[in-house]
């Protein structure tokens, strides 16, 4: 005795599973997008299929495609024209101008708008031409939402690890620039970038901070960097000046 509909639908959430597994770990978008096209051609025996990722502007940031005719670009247009609703849409190929027989759409939103869409049309049986069913609706909606999830999950990681790359690279440049100073944190490089934009003006400068941080050495920073750079430096220690003298000291004496 065979069971087709409970080992039809044990290979689906097997499907759901190792598709779980697979996008679990950080993907480019290019990759995700691959993936889920192909599983869901293979597993929801379409002839074709197509999946569209989505910018926050909503525009195509990529798209794969498994014998798709026509442009991603024009498709998600017409389909959101056509079709506002976040749920699986079933509905002839030519309601959209597409050479196919029948045609299903699953959104998959993440916080509420829309990520990606994945498409497959013209479902393949024994017999033939066969029409979606409603398990095939909630399977392909499962791995929509799955995807969307993914694919907001790299992005972040991706928009981190660009912050990252770009911390990185200002740190080294204020290396470069600044060979005295070893800074990581991002309060200090916020400084050192100060101090370098100060630098340049006819402006005067109070640094101030607890004993130890490095006053002088911001000090003479703005002096390095100063159109007086040729010019001495004279660093001058006031606790150790009596104040009768402070003011000779820094200004002088007129005879």
């Amino acid at each position: 005795m065979s069971w087709p509909v409970p080992t039809w639908r044990q290979a689906q959430l097997e499907a759901i599973l190792e598709l779980s597994l697979a996008l679990g770990g950080p993907r480019e978008e290019n990759e995700l997008v691959e993936e889920l096209v192909n599983r869901a051609v293979g597993l929801l025996d379409a002839r074709r299929g197509l999946v569209v990722a989505l910018t926050p502007e909503g525009l195509v940031s990529s798209w794969a495609a498994v014998q798709w005719q026509g442009q991603p670009q024009e498709f998600f247009r017409a389909f959101r024209s056509r079709f506002a609703e976040d749920a699986v849409q079933v509905f002839p190929g030519a309601e959209l101008g597409l050479p196919y027989r029948q045609v299903m759409v699953a959104p998959g939103s993440w916080q509420g708008q829309w990520v990606l869409l994945v498409a497959v049309a013209d479902r393949e049986t024994r017999e033939g031409e066969g029409d979606f069913t409603s398990d095939d609706a909630t399977f392909l909606r499962s791995l929509s939402l799955l995807a969307a999830s993914a694919l907001a999950s790299s992005r972040a990681l991706e928009t981190e690890k660009r912050k990252r790359q770009a911390l990185e690279e200002e740190n080294r440049s204020l290396r470069e620039e600044l060979p005295d100073f070893v800074a990581e944190s991002p309060a200090m490089l916020r400084a050192l970038e100060l101090a370098r934009r100060v630098a340049p003006l006819e402006v005067s400068v109070l640094v101030r901070g607890e004993s130890g941080t490095g006053k002088e050495k911001v000090a003479r920073l703005l002096h390095d960097l100063s159109p007086r750079a040729e010019k001495p430096f004279v660093p001058i220690n006031c606790a150790a000046v009596p104040e009768s003298l402070l003011e000779a000291e820094l200004f002088g004496i007129e005879r």
